[in-house]
């Protein structure tokens, strides 16, 4: 934080992101999901279920190591038991991860989805040398399959 006086004025500068930097990956993520669930019940929709893909969180970290959000999505398929249709890739970078954008919540109120997987990265690039949240998520109807 920084402060300044211009005569009768002070101005104020703070970097509101800083403090998100000491929660762990998980938290981070969390975070995103609870953001997501939010707009799900703003909407009256039930609430997403939420499935665990570690592959998304390396997901965000390579696109902070090519500064790009263009990336191949991942396989849902990999590790759970379940047939995805309907699959929404979303990918974005956030100074507050709790602030979604305007994509994520059209997609996340579609009351034909109901499962979320994110992953996310703290990292610094040329477009953000101090850092951001790079994000990837998924959104998406699951149907379970029965053998």
């Amino acid at each position: 934080m920084a402060g300044i006086r211009d005569g009768p004025a002070l101005y104020i500068v703070a970097n509101l992101a800083r403090p998100l930097r000491a929660l762990s990956p998980e938290e981070v993520e969390n975070l995103v999901v609870e953001s997501v669930q939010q707009t799900r019940a703003d909407g009256n929709l039930p609430p997403f279920k939420v499935a665990p893909l570690p592959q998304l969180r390396e997901l965000a970290c390579n696109m902070a190591r090519k500064d790009s959000l263009k990336v191949l999505p991942v396989n849902p398929y990999s590790k759970y038991i379940f047939s995805p249709s309907q699959i929404h890739h979303l990918a974005f970078t956030a100074g507050d991860p709790r602030n979604l954008p305007a994509s994520v919540k059209n997609v996340g109120g579609d009351p034909k989805l109901n499962s979320v997987s994110v992953g996310v990265c703290f990292a610094s690039s040329t477009t953000y040398p101090d850092g951001t949240y790079w994000v990837a998520m998924m959104l998406y109807r699951t149907q379970v399959q029965v053998r």
